[in-house]
């Protein structure tokens, strides 16, 4: 509704439209910003502010800077047949660099400018992540997108241990996501920083090296049987044996996606952090040597399990190298890598909060689908007792000397 047409709203053809009048008008008030159609809302700007707050279009016959006459007297139809926004999708995804408010204009402005878009009779929107200033729900929109894609192609192969492979992928995705939110503004005029940067490129270097290992630990075998032992318990197939989306999804990749975004929440506070420095920057670097330990633990574990797969004459127990100091390097490394992110994340300020996301990470490493779990497994297999009275459960050690 371009023309500004008042007969077609409230109600006698559509309830409702988005009040793009609020938006030109405001914007250049808060940016200062003046070229194409703002051009016709910077004269006398708090006048047809006043006038669209009372009466939801600003022009209601009167002619722009074209010469045109545009809009119909609107002053009779009620606030809720206009949404007022400060961004949306179309302002912000038609810049070039999609920067948003919290780059563009002064922070006490803005937060003026969201009192009045909250406080008004008419029906306010704010874009995904606006209420915060951060990336929350980005991401977590961007990992159940990456959920379902890979519920997608696990339908297509035959089998749902798939989401395996994406579980460190969907940690890389919240990485880049938090990058390019910071680098469009989200966070404010902090912009990207080393501290940003180094944090990031940790978590899509795990992410990535962990994605490539279970893809090509699991190509060309067939369904985990966790998963089919989890879906026929909870009905996720059929009479048919067909599998049924909507239990797979929720009980397996919406699941994930959910943890996931749990997890990476030190990640995500990095939207709004600022680059530690003194005393913080030698923590946040404390942070990424205990990452590196934990990158180093279970890159080397998993490696050192797969040469012992491998080897023709291997024993029924893994106890060599790593495997000789903790039952379960990779996991252990696994833990080092969260708390690693969430110290070096915490150094900043706001990320300290998110202490929750390395304990839920080491609960599951630990009692959820982790150690406790495989060991009821593993400890079927003859020499497991004699193997787990020597070799620590989970924080290595040296191992312990029989008789």
């Amino acid at each position: 509704n371009e023309d500004n047409t008042a007969t077609l709203l409230g109600g006698k053809h559509y309830n409702a439209q988005w009040a793009d009048d609020w938006h030109n008008v405001i914007h250049p008030m808060l940016t200062d910003e003046n070229e194409g159609y703002y051009q016709d809302f910077t004269e006398d700007a708090t006048a047809k502010l006043v006038r669209c707050l009372g009466e939801g279009f600003i022009y209601q016959g009167e002619q722009t800077r074209h010469g045109k006459a545009r809009g119909e007297p609107s002053k009779d139809l009620p606030a809720s047949a206009f949404v007022i926004f400060l961004q949306n999708h179309d302002q912000v995804g038609n810049r070039a660099f999609g920067e948003r408010l919290t780059r563009l204009a002064p922070e006490p402005a803005l937060k003026a400018a969201t009192a009045l878009l909250l406080l008004s009779p008419i029906i306010p929107l704010l874009f995904i992540g606006e209420e915060w200033g951060t990336a929350s729900a980005i991401c977590l929109v961007a990992l159940l997108l990456l959920q379902l894609g890979t519920y997608v192609v696990g339908r297509r192969i035959g089998r749902f241990n798939i989401v395996d492979v994406t579980w460190g992928a969907g940690f890389a995705v919240v990485a880049l996501v938090v990058v390019a939110l910071r680098g469009a503004g989200l966070g404010g005029e902090v912009g990207l920083d080393w501290h940003v940067l180094a944090i990031a490129a940790a978590a899509i270097v795990w992410g990535a090296r962990l994605s490539v290992h279970v893809g090509r630990k699991t190509a060309g075998k067939g369904e985990d049987p966790r998963y089919v032992d989890m879906l026929e318990r909870s009905g996720g197939y059929d009479p048919q044996g067909n599998p049924r989306a909507s239990v797979i999804l929720r009980k397996v990749f919406f699941l994930q996606g959910a943890i996931q975004w749990v997890v990476s929440l030190p990640l995500q506070a990095l939207v709004v952090s600022e680059a530690p420095a003194g005393a913080f920057a030698v923590l946040a670097l404390a942070g990424l040597g205990i990452w590196l330990l934990g990158f180093v633990f279970e890159a080397v574990g998993d490696a050192q399990l797969a040469a012992f797969k491998n080897d023709p004459n291997r024993g029924r127990i893994m106890d060599r190298g790593l495997w000789s100091w903790t039952r379960h390097p990779n996991y252990f490394g696994d833990a080092c890598v969260w708390w690693g992110i969430w110290l070096a994340a915490s150094a900043a300020g706001p990320a300290a909060w998110t202490f929750v996301a390395p304990m839920l990470m080491t609960f599951l490493l630990v009692w959820g689908s982790g150690a406790r779990l495989l060991e009821k497994t593993m400890s079927q297999r003859p020499g497991w007792d004699a193997y787990a009275r020597r070799v620590s459960f989970f924080i290595p050690r040296p191992p312990k000397r029989e008789g």
